[in-house]
């Protein structure tokens, strides 16, 4: 299993520590948007779940990773200065280190 998996899977487990998990399945109308992150649809834990973890599991499948991923510093905006984020936008750090090496 690569490190990318790994990764992708304690992300998973981190937002459900974190609750921000959701358990219903999401409007497929919502992931539509054409904004980064689908800010104006979705909360970015959503985005991170129903778009990026999907995304970048079928992109491993399909052995077609992209050159960088940058969604640590989304992370860090939206959760600046709450400690209870910090482990979640560290991984997320993690992660765009990955795409980096």
């Amino acid at each position: 299993m690569s490190d990318l998996t790994h990764k992708l899977q304690a992300l998973e487990q981190l937002l459900k520590q974190l609750e921000l998990w959701q358990e219903n399945e999401i409007d497929p109308a919502l992931l539509t948007s054409l904004e980064p992150f689908c800010c104006d649809t979705l909360a970015f834990e959503q985005w991170l779940q129903f778009i990026f973890i999907p995304k970048m599991h079928h992109l491993i499948v399909k052995q077609q990773l992209p050159k960088t991923v940058g969604i640590a510093a989304m992370a860090e905006y939206l959760w600046d200065g709450q400690a209870r984020y910090r482990p979640l936008i560290t991984l997320l750090h993690e992660i765009d280190a990955l795409f980096s090496a």
